[in-house]
This record gives structure tokens, sequence and C-alpha cells, in this order.
């Protein structure tokens, strides 16, 4: 993962600019709408094989519409089946972990087999250096939808 928050939430503009040279090596930034790029790095999590895929299933649809550009309507369809896929793999059970996670328990194992789970399933997220953890951005918006958090 690269880093695109600090630990404490705010934007690591290094990372994401990292991202988007990565993303420019490999397709046109004249692809993307204004804030298009933006919105995919930031629900992606850092995390370049997501971004990738709503990159290449955003570019799909824009093709379906006979477009040369990615829309934020192409992106949002995009970032919809990621988040989809994402929260298949988890269970209300589960929740709470996840919510520990997001409001503040980034470093501490609360429980290692849970949090092996959720790595490998790509619903929490691992940063290195100073190695800490988050809930995936999709995980958390789906969140927000039900009401779990405000």
């Amino acid at each position: 993962m690269i880093k695109i928050e600090t630990i404490e939430g705010q934007p690591f503009q290094d990372g994401i600019e990292v991202i988007k040279e990565i993303v420019e090596k490999r397709a046109s930034l004249a692809l993307f709408e204004p804030e298009v790029l933006k919105r995919l790095i930031q629900y992606t999590g850092g995390s370049l094989r997501d971004l990738f895929h709503v990159i290449n299933a955003s570019a799909k649809r824009a093709e379906r519409r006979d477009s040369e550009h990615i829309v934020m309507e192409d992106a949002e369809y995009a970032l919809e089946e990621v988040k989809t896929s994402l929260t298949r793999r988890i269970e209300e059970k589960e929740y709470q972990f996840l919510l520990n996670i997001y409001h503040g328990n980034k470093e501490r194992i609360e429980n290692k087999e849970m949090l092996l789970k959720m790595l490998q399933d790509s619903v929490v997220l691992e940063y290195n250096g100073k190695r800490w953890h988050n809930v995936h951005p999709l995980v958390v918006k789906f969140f927000k939808e039900q009401g779990c958090l405000k």
C-alpha cells in the first residue's frame, strides 16, 4: 500500500503524488475528467491493485458510452463494484472489530487472527514505515451508508 493519509487521517500529499506518477506512466492523465483520479485514489486507499481495477472498469464504462474521458459517474460505478466485493467478505459480527480500527486502534493488534483475515481480504490496509493499518475507505463508505458511522 502507498500511504495516502497519515495515521491521524490527514491527506499525505507525497503518497498521492507518487500514485499519480505511477498512473501517468500507464495512462494519460487527460483521460480523466477533473477530480476523477483524485476520487479514485482517495477511495482505493493506496491499494494499487484496487486503483487499477477501478481505472480499468471506469475506462470500459466510458468506452461503452463512446467517450474518450472517464467522468465521475464512470468512477462511482466502478467504486461501487469494488465496495460490493469488499463488503461481501465481512460479516456483521466483524463490524465492531473494523469500527475499533477506524476509531483509532490503528497500531495495536486487538485480534491477530481477525486482523490477518481482514488484511487478506483487503478489507483492512496496512502501511509500512511506522507500521499501522486502517479500514479500506470503501468499507468506511459502506459503514456510513449503513448508519454505523456518522
